[in-house]
């Protein structure tokens, strides 16, 4: 193998350059010390405001054992979450719940066994190497000389650590199918449905659509739904869920204060309306006007002929019409309502065997006609995107890949910027007003350095937002698959913006004069050297992330003053109208969901920097075990306190972020192995070739069948339950409608 050849002298700007020990010393002062005050002040207040902490107590669907255990001596609530076993959390807080604190725990398995390799890597790297004045880069892979044997030590643990990795992810997998199948073979809706894509034009009914399902599985459809249009309606649906909470005001303005309310109309008329009697007639008359769109939309569903785009229906006799008017405009009254049927639709059948047939069958001999999916439950499809065109779909595919790729690219100006921060000296060379300020406040230089790591976690907060809306031109149409899109995003600009920009940005912005006169001597001693001291900076953002996500996320301080501001500014006559979100602000009683997109890439990019770290700076994995375990912990709290677990999807994000983390053990041992060869280990580095392709090979393996197997259920399994609930009298057909449009499942409401 050819040695590259790297120049032997010390790093191109040493000291103070990057993140040094006393400004990772003063991170873990400021962040662990704010953590810590945090978990204080929620161990006090945890049992005096328990509808902060507890919220799933108070809200009738949503208590179970965990959320009602009281936890009153100080500190307790610590050993409680630690006892709470998976089975518990499987049954009160779903899959994904356990799926991913199962994760963290993966972690904190393979943090333990850096910390083990640390025992002798920290002594070595620091008594065999030579050069940095910095006590934490005396402890990193960067301070050994090249061509030093101690680098078989960076070798033997990277198989300890690897392999470990390797084993445990394939033990996780099974258990992971296990709870899987079981999340499956539930007597939900959403695991007898199928949702098809690209229905042809012939089969756009019910009627017809049911005709072809039955003649492949005879008996075993209980319902089919075509997907209609029904904007009008929705906006309909839409005026009157607004009118609602109008009423139920004047109402309690009548009952608890005596006053009628008044209310001109038009709004800058003279003349007054009684409110309660002008929003009765507007809700008897859009009710009246729902329920029949409601009739014509399932008439037209299900019967709708092959070549026809539309059908209009009118309404309302002209009776109603003046016997409303003024109240009501006449154009809500007598305005058309259109239906058009999209190409796609949900089949609901009998049994789980005939669900799994439909799944896995080629339905149609065109490849993207009749393309079949997983169904999510009713209240999570995404309705915008069911029956989108598979053109506008593909279109929307290359879109969305152009734009996260452009976004990708130019993120990294931004990212560059905030790393670059971190190198004060640069800084100073750029800016000299801050040359006197820092002789004038010595500790400003490490107060600068405490900048970069909040900017950064400031930019993965803006992330989200632009990915999602990439996600949407995709074509999910569950809630589950877009933020499993947008969780791939994330994770992948993490690792790439987060991780690898922000690791050489820092040393390639002080070292553009070397680079523009020895390039590859430059590139070099930056990977060789740099990139393993810069695990100081990757530790400050670690401890950011404990000390202000995850401690706010245990205080709950931004849903208490959302809660307090609800209190205050919105309508609280009465019990029903408090517990009502009002402009975006939501009460304590509100479900609250988890974003897991997010959270879970913050996990991914915290595998990122124990892979690369636990070898070439030991001390990152006493620093990643205590993330893992805290993150842990206070998430199994709030998985049982808090979250809403309604919408669990079974853990479909597990599969993914097993996929991320296999991918990250391969991208630091290449790097590891990279950083090898530029430090002239000409046996050390290739001896790490069987491990990067024993990984890749364990990857292919997984692939083969392990992720096939987690989509679908065995038939065996489907066998079994089918005969099991068949014999206590399932009845699927009591699902009838679940999967119409969320206004056609809305008839009538009163306030």
């Amino acid at each position: 193998m050819v040695e590259l050849q790297t120049p032997r002298h010390q790093p191109l700007h040493p000291g103070p350059e990057e993140v040094g020990g006393e400004a990772v010393l003063l991170s873990f002062a400021i962040y662990i010390g704010i953590f810590t005050a945090l978990v204080i002040l929620y161990t006090i207040l945890r049992p005096r405001l328990s509808r902060l902490y507890q919220p799933r107590k108070y809200i009738e669907e949503l208590q179970c054992t965990l959320s009602s255990r009281a936890f009153a001596t100080f500190g307790s609530w610590i050993p409680g979450a630690i006892k709470i076993t998976d089975e518990e959390l499987f049954a009160d807080a779903g899959l994904d719940a356990v799926a991913f604190i199962r994760l963290l725990r993966l972690g904190t398995k393979v943090a333990l066994v850096g910390c083990f390799n640390a025992i002798y890597l920290l002594p070595i790297y620091k008594y065999q190497g030579e050069g940095a004045d910095d006590a934490l880069d005396q402890h990193s892979l960067g301070h050994l000389p090249n061509g030093s044997r101690a680098m078989w030590a960076t070798l033997v643990a990277s198989y300890v650590i690897f392999s470990w990795t390797l084993f445990l992810v394939y033990r996780e997998f099974s258990w992971y199918l296990r709870k899987r199948h079981e999340f499956m073979a539930r007597d939900t809706v959403a695991n007898y449905t199928v949702f098809v894509r690209c229905i042809p034009e012939n089969l756009r009914s019910n009627h017809k659509l049911r005709e072809y399902f039955e003649d492949i599985t005879p008996g075993q459809v209980a319902d089919v739904r075509v997907a209609l249009d029904v904007d009008e309606l929705e906006k309909e649906v839409d005026e009157r869920e607004s009118l609602i909470p109008n009423l139920e005001h004047a109402y309690n303005l009548l009952e608890q204060k005596g006053v009628r309310q008044q209310t001109r109309k038009p709004l800058c008329s003279k003349n007054k309306f009684d409110t309660i009697t002008m929003l009765e007639a507007q809700l008897a008359s859009l009710n009246r006007y729902i329920s029949k769109t409601i009739d014509d939309a399932k008439a037209f569903q299900e019967e709708a002929a092959s070549d026809e785009e539309e059908k209009v229906h009118k309404g309302f006799e002209m009776a109603d019409v003046t016997r409303l008017v003024p109240l009501i405009p006449l154009s809500k009254i007598t305005s058309s309502k259109t239906f058009r049927v999209r190409s796609a639709g949900f089949i609901t059948f009998r049994t789980l065997q005939s669900t799994m047939i439909a799944l896995q069958m080629l339905l149609h001999c065109e490849p993207f006609k009749l393309c079949t999916e997983p169904t999510p439950l009713p209240d999570d499809v995404y309705w915008s995107n069911v029956g989108m065109p598979h053109l506008h779909q593909q279109i929307g595919l290359l879109v969305s890949l152009a734009a996260t790729i452009a976004l990708c690219i130019f993120w990294t100006i931004p990212v560059a910027f905030v790393a670059s921060i971190s190198n004060v000296s640069f800084l100073k060379e750029e800016l000299p007003f801050l040359e006197d300020a820092v002789e004038a406040w010595p500790a400003m230089d490490i107060l600068l350095q405490q900048v970069s790591p909040i900017a950064l976690s400031i930019l993965n907060a803006l992330l989200p937002v632009f990915l999602m809306l990439f996600s949407k031109w995709e074509g999910h149409i569950s809630l589950a698959t877009l933020n499993a899109s947008l969780f791939g995003k994330l994770a992948l600009f993490f690792i790439i913006q987060t991780f690898f920009v922000s690791a050489i940005a820092s040393s390639l912005m002080a070292s553009l004069k070397d680079l523009t006169e020895e390039p590859l001597e430059t590139l070099q001693t930056i990977l060789a050297t740099n990139l393993p001291q810069q695990a100081n900076y990757f530790i400050s953002f670690v401890f950011v992330q404990i000390g202000l996500d995850l401690g706010l996320e245990l205080i709950r301080l931004v849903p208490a003053v959302t809660a307090l501001l609800r209190k205050w500014l919105g309508p609280n006559l009465s019990e029903k109208e408090r517990s009502r979100p009002w402009l975006g602000l939501k009460p304590l009683s509100f479900p609250v969901d988890l974003e897991q997109p997010k959270l879970v890439s913050t996990v991914m990019l915290f595998f990122m920097i124990l892979f690369v770290y636990s070898v070439m700076s030991p001390i990152t994995s006493f620093v990643m075990a205590f993330a893992f375990t805290t993150y842990a912990l206070v998430y199994k709290i709030e998985y049982a306190s808090v979250y809403d677990p309604s919408n669990d999807t079974g853990g479909q994000l597990w599969s993914r972020a097993i996929r991320f983390i296999i991918a990250c053990a391969v991208i630091a041992q290449f790097t590891v192995m990279t950083v090898l060869a530029i430090k002239e280990g000409p046996v050390v580095s290739p001896l790490m070739l069987p491990l990067f392709i024993g990984t890749i090979l364990f990857w292919m393996y997984l692939e083969q069948r392990h992720f096939i197997a987690a989509s679908f259920l065995p038939a065996k399994t489907c066998v079994e339950v089918d005969k099991q609930r068949l014999a206590k009298g399932f009845n699927a057909e009591v699902w009838d409608g679940c999967y119409n449009p969320i206004a056609m499942r809305k008839r009538n409401s009163s306030a």
